[in-house]
């Protein structure tokens, strides 16, 4: 114990702000969602990397064997979203407003609208092998049947 103190000086001592404990704590939690949105960039990279190779006139028969369905538009897309991780990273070190608006507009527009065009494209086929069971007329990707 230090000479001088009965140990209840700590009341008085300097706290850090609500305000700015949240904010950190939203900064850490914007940090988690854009390494997922790495993760899932990748994910969808592997996925679009046969129509890749194919446009580069490049030819790997373990990938064309897998016969992945060609890629739509909003995949592409979605993919661009990952640019706007960059604005988002550099508005967590800045503190800048502005910079965090044009993420939060980039995400929406290149991220969120794409995949609610594909919600809405693929819901007729979802619910129509969800009511019925059968996959005629549903799209399918490597599907074993024992």
């Amino acid at each position: 114990m230090v000479t001088g103190t009965d140990g209840t000086d700590f009341t008085h001592r300097q706290r850090i702000a609500a305000q700015y404990q949240i904010s950190a704590q939203n900064k850490s939690r914007l940090k988690y969602c854009i390494f997922f949105h790495y993760l899932l960039f990748f994910a969808m990279l592997a996925k679009l990397s046969s129509d890749i190779l194919d446009r580069l006139d490049i030819f790997v028969l373990e990938i064309e064997e897998l016969q992945i369905p060609k890629p739509l538009w909003w995949e592409y897309i979605w993919c661009c979203s990952l640019l706007m991780s960059f604005l988002g990273l550099a508005a967590i070190r800045k503190n800048k407003i502005s910079t965090m608006k044009n993420y939060m507009i980039g995400i929406a527009v290149l991220g969120i609208i794409p995949v609610i065009y594909a919600f809405v494209y693929y819901l007729p086929q979802v619910w129509y092998y969800a009511s019925t069971g059968n996959t005629d007329g549903v799209t399918l990707w490597q599907v074993c049947i024992y």
